[in-house]
């Protein structure tokens, strides 16, 4: 016990649960308060890898997800015991803890409940246009839920509405270079436009292997003239070596890489994105102001990432697309409207205005807002 009073930051499962905790963390040091942020994370490797990067205390809990084969309800209910009294653990080796943040994932299950029983304060974040079951039941033990992206009929404790607030953005997710600036940072090629292939943290298997097809197709290279492409294929994926020799055979200038952590100069980088609509992802496309294909996560059976995206297609700002899964049909889907964005300059202007005339709230300065009357209290 240091003496110094502790925030405990929840969400885990996938590095979108844990960057908008970041976000806060980041608003709360900018104040110079004196408090120390924990993060808690799943056991899962991006967690720990995302977590060991941020520069903060934290720790994993080992919570699992919901899985259907035959076991997998007893195991989660095993794990979520587990994890509910690591939690308990941490808030008593703290000895002040003041509030939680909850951002999601399996881990906000268990890490809410076990603050909930010890009476510690706890804002729930809704980051999705459309919360799943599980973070429907953690609101309703929350003192306070906050919206990222919508309101989504969530109510907390006291059955009050979920505050719209605008998503928690890192300042690394949003740059102020230019884009010939930003794009000498990456080591591309100041003088193309670019287009941003982003597939999420988590990569996405049907938007690569569309890339790689549509590669293929004769007069591509001539299609792509002006252009390169920036292409962050999702970590661990044996798409990123398929992919860099798709481009190079095609003859179409492109970087090829895992993961982008530097993300905020990826899109200052970019004139046009094509990318999946998981909720940070939108955020970014929407912050930078930068014309964007979205191809929403085909699985989902509520297609919340298609609702997340849905503002920004209504007003003008973005191509809301269908992922066909196949690739083929994938090309067919995406290359007309990239072509015919890619060649018009004009639209790609009135688009980016239509997103900076709409911008988004600071929602990572109103969750640190919350934050610090806890420590004031």
């Amino acid at each position: 016990m240091s003496g110094v009073p502790t925030i405990l930051f929840a969400g885990g499962g996938s590095g979108g649960h844990i960057f908008p905790n970041l976000a806060v963390i980041e608003r709360l040091f900018e104040r110079r308060l004196n408090v120390t942020p924990r993060l808690v994370v799943s056991e899962r490797v991006v967690d720990r890898e995302v977590a060991e990067a941020a520069g903060v205390d934290w720790a994993a809990l080992p919570a699992l997800s919901l899985s259907r084969s035959p076991g997998g309800a007893v195991r989660f209910v095993a794990a979520y015991g587990r994890a509910r009294g690591a939690t308990r653990r941490l808030i008593r080796e703290a000895g002040d803890v003041r509030a939680m943040v909850a951002t999601g994932g399996f881990v906000s299950g268990p890490a809410v409940s076990a603050a909930r029983s010890m009476r510690v304060p706890v804002a729930m974040v809704s980051l999705d246009a459309k919360a799943g079951g599980a973070n429907r039941l953690v609101a309703k033990k929350a003192d306070v839920v906050f919206a990222a992206l919508h309101g989504g009929g969530l109510r907390d404790r006291a059955k009050r509405e979920a505050d719209v607030v605008g998503y928690p953005l890192r300042y690394t997710a949003v740059s102020r270079l230019d884009a010939s600036s930003a794009r000498a940072g990456l080591g591309l090629d100041t003088s193309k436009r670019t287009l941003l292939v982003f597939a999420g943290s988590q990569g996405a298997t049907t938007i690569n292997r569309a890339m790689a097809e549509w590669m293929t197709r004769t007069g591509v290279a001539r299609k792509f003239d002006g252009w390169q492409v920036l292409h962050y294929a999702g970590p661990g994926r044996d798409d990123v070596g398929s992919l860099r020799a798709a481009y190079v055979k095609a003859g179409v200038a492109a970087t090829v890489e895992p993961f982008g952590h530097r993300m905020g100069l990826a899109w200052a980088s970019a004139d046009l994105a094509i990318t999946r609509a998981g909720a940070g992802t939108v955020a970014e496309a929407w912050s930078n102001a930068v014309p964007t294909l979205f191809l929403p996560y085909p699985y989902h059976r509520d297609q919340h990432q298609r609702l997340n995206a849905l503002p920004l297609s209504n007003a003008g700002g973005a191509v809301l697309l269908t992922d066909r899964i196949e690739p083929a049909s994938n090309v067919s889907e995406i290359s007309g409207p990239a072509l015919d964005l890619m060649h018009n300059a004009n639209q790609r202007s009135a688009m980016s205005g239509v997103l900076r005339d709409r911008p988004m709230g600071d929602g990572a300065a109103r969750i640190a807002d919350w934050c610090e009357a806890r420590l004031d209290g």
